[in-house]
């Protein structure tokens, strides 16, 4: 009992104890029954009176014990479920103002795991097993402070104070946080850093797609293939630019088109960077040139509208939806986005419904992550595809 009393606040010791006193009698009464029928039955009258004991619904007097490297602080609070993470937040910066915390599980010797949702919290408040009072163990860590990050922004070219934002998919292609309000790069999903302390989750890291560094040039003719035609253009493409050589050139030759470019005289496979796009490269056999092979796809209608909403304000997002990598189905709008909100985790931008995450992403999330990466594509992927079978039944009617 005497631990137990150890996780309250020594003021408030004395009511716990009288709150719990016909308990106490019981137990008392246990120990000095001498048949053992009455000592059964007294067991029995204790558990029957422990289970009725009346608590409210969604809230809870909790003993809170705080853990620092140092020190630690008990305190007396009512927690709400759907709230518990921003009130433990909110009495650690009371009690300890002038550090930045990061809230975590644990005792003064170790941390388990960081808090992240208010569910995570609720769930980790135990009960005592004598006194029967709730109590929660916290670990607070400090936050390191941080530092600009060491990247230039690819479409302005200044240094990227601020949010930095770097492509899943083409190799090193990072823009900043005024260039990214500009819609930039829609096509691709791009992971938002906040600062040098954001944490990029090993899943993506690990597996994603490794380019080379070496600059090699090869003298090659293009096929360019569409619906209505061909053409055959000589390029001298590198091998780290070859997709976005490809892309301006096609550009150039039907300006006023936006195209997606694939491998092959029937979309093979598209194009999405260039290793992709250098690999795909072939050699006559007799008269030993390279050329290359592209269809061209006209790209669908982007779609602004998301069917989500922001998982702080609590309105549908419009504009630039943000998914978290790490939470469970955590989205924000771009409003609360610029506000760097949940800055501890990376963020997808989804620009609209025909951004695309990559497979690597995809396929190797956590299990709680990864389901509804793979329903949102599998909902984008259909919504696209029927957007474009909608404009090309329009064409054909038009044509008629």
């Amino acid at each position: 009992m005497e631990e137990e009393l150890e996780l309250v606040p020594p003021e408030f010791r004395q009511d716990v104890l009288e709150s719990n006193r016909p308990q106490f009698e019981v137990r008392k009464m246990e120990l000095e029954a001498v048949n053992l029928q009455s000592h059964q039955r007294l067991r029995q009258e204790a558990v029957r009176k422990q289970v009725y004991v009346p608590e409210a619904d969604f809230s809870r007097l909790v003993y809170v014990t705080f853990y620092t490297h140092l020190d630690k602080k008990v305190v007396r609070m009512y927690l709400d479920e759907n709230e518990s993470l921003q009130q433990i937040y909110r009495k650690a910066v009371e009690l300890l103002p002038t550090v930045n915390w990061k809230v975590c599980s644990g005792t003064q010797h170790q941390s388990d795991f960081e808090f992240i949702s208010s569910r995570q919290v609720w769930n980790a408040i135990k009960r005592s097993p004598i006194c029967r009072f709730y109590y929660l163990l916290v670990r607070l860590e400090r936050v390191h402070p941080v530092k600009n990050h060491d990247a230039r922004c690819d479409n302005c070219h200044q240094m990227i104070h601020g949010h930095r934002y770097k492509c899943t998919e083409c190799a090193d292609f990072d823009i900043c946080q005024g260039c990214e309000a500009k819609s930039l790069h829609s096509e691709h999903a791009m992971l938002r850093i906040v600062d040098s302390a954001t944490r990029i989750p090993n899943y993506i890291t690990r597996n994603a797609p490794v380019y080379p560094t070496d600059d090699i040039s090869r003298l090659v003719y293009v096929t360019f293939y569409t619906n209505s035609g061909k053409k055959v253009i000589q390029m001298h493409l590198d091998e780290n630019d070859s997709f976005q050589q490809i892309t301006r050139k096609a550009a150039e030759l039907f300006p006023s088109v936006n195209w997606k470019i694939f491998s092959g005289t029937e979309n093979e496979y598209e194009f999405t960077n260039s290793l992709q796009m250098w690999n795909a490269l072939k050699r006559s056999p007799i008269c030993r040139f390279w050329y290359l092979l592209v269809r061209l796809e006209q790209c669908a209608e982007s779609v602004k509208n998301h069917n989500a909403r922001c998982d702080n304000c609590h309105q549908m997002i419009q504009g630039h939806r943000y998914k978290c990598t790490e939470c469970p189905d955590f989205d924000i709008c771009q409003e609360c986005e610029a506000k760097s909100l949940h800055s501890e985790h990376v963020m997808l931008r989804l620009v609209d419904l025909a951004t695309r995450i990559p497979n690597y992403i995809t396929k190797n999330a956590p299990e709680y992550v990864s389901i509804l990466l793979f329903l949102a594509i599998s909902f984008l992927g259909s919504f696209v595809h029927l957007l474009e079978n909608g404009k090309t039944s329009k064409m054909c009617a038009d044509k008629k």
